[in-house]
This record gives structure tokens, sequence and C-alpha cells, in this order.
């Protein structure tokens, strides 16, 4: 196992040094990219170990990009302390971000060649991941982006979705969009369920005062 441990951490190496030539910083847990003075690229590595057999390592590379503007806005109104970096405000496995729209791992296996894979990882990620931070720049892009499900984690794109909206100046939108899941909510109250009505409160507040985009 101590053998399989250390190409784990070359396998890691490898893919992290040619992250890095993309123009990505190496974070905590994931890399970042500096696209805007807004909005930041996401890429963070997930990894398994155990459903392959021993000796084999799956990379799943998740894409995403978060704009700063609307995740200090939601951190604020949540009452939480704003993280630079996570979570994304969209993102996907890097597969999705493709022609093939489907889940793509990348597969390292003890005694094979690294550079192989590797390379095929960081190309997936300059050619399908690079062009999604891109294009999700411009804040009405974005929205559009986290109003898709295959690009949005539903907990985290329902307070995104009317902090961007309103940022952009469409109270209206953000607020039948908020008033629409307090709906859905019913009589729940769970802690999710309480936090979402306490930001739903001040946002109402917040959303009475115009603020262009």
């Amino acid at each position: 196992m101590a053998t399989h441990k250390e190409f784990y951490k070359k396998v890691l190496s490898q893919v992290q040094e040619r992250i890095i030539s993309l123009g990505f910083r190496k974070r905590k847990h994931a890399f970042s990219l500096s696209v805007s003075e807004d909005v930041v690229g996401f890429l963070g590595l997930n990894q398994a170990t155990g459903g392959r057999g021993p000796g084999v390592l799956e990379i799943n590379p998740v894409v995403g990009v978060r704009n700063q503007r609307v995740e200090r806005l939601v951190a604020e109104l949540v009452g939480e302390p704003f993280d630079d970096l996570i979570p994304a405000s969209a993102a996907a496995n890097v597969g999705y971000l493709s022609p093939y729209s489907k889940y793509l791992p990348f597969i390292f296996t003890d005694g094979f060649p690294i550079d192989g894979p590797a390379d095929q990882l960081v190309e997936a990620v300059r050619t399908y991941g690079l062009p999604f931070i891109h294009f999700n720049v411009p804040l009405h892009a974005l929205v559009e982006t986290m109003q898709s499900t295959r690009f949005a984690i539903q907990v985290v794109a329902v307070y995104r979705i009317p902090v961007a909206l309103h940022l952009l100046g469409r109270n209206g939108e953000a607020d039948s969009f908020v008033n629409n899941e307090l709906v859905k909510l019913g009589p729940r109250t769970d802690p999710a369920a309480e936090r979402f009505r306490t930001f739903a409160n001040r946002f109402e507040a917040l959303n009475r005062k115009p603020e262009a985009g």
C-alpha cells in the first residue's frame, strides 16, 4: 500500500505541474485562475482510489467559475464568512463541458506511464474548461449557466441566481425566483430551509434598492 501511496503522490505532482502551466494557482484544496476583477476560475481534482482495484487512481476534474461580487453578497446575506474560492458559482465535471456531455474521469494505474492520462486531463481542461470559465465572465451569461441544471448545484444556485439578477438590475425576476423557492420549501423547518428563509428576508430588503449591473 505504501508503494501505491507514492505512486498517487507522483501522479498528483505531475498533474499539478501541468495545471499550473495553464495559468492556475495552487490553493489549499483546489486551483484558482484569475480571469477578471470580479471573476475567478476554479479547478478541483476529485480523487478516488477504492473503486477500481489496488494501485489505481481515478481523478475527476471539476471546472467552475466564481463571480466574487455575487459570492460576497451571498455571504453577507446568509451571515457567513466569505471564502474567495469555494464554492464555485457554477461547476461541472470537465466531460460535461465537452461536446460529448458525459462524465469523464482520468485513470492512472501503478506500473503504467503517467504522462498519457496526465496530458489528456490537462488538455481536456484547456479545451473545454477554460472556454467555460471565460464564457461565464459576463454576469448575464453566468445567470443563464446557473439556471441550467447541467452546470449548477441546486443548493448553491438558489442563493446565487437571485443575487446575480439583483446585481443586473433585474429585481422583478429576482423577487419571483425567491418567492418560488419559498413556496417549494412548504412547511419545512430543517436548518437548510431556515437558512434560506433568513436569506430571503434579508434579500427582500436589499432587492428594494436598485443596483446597476
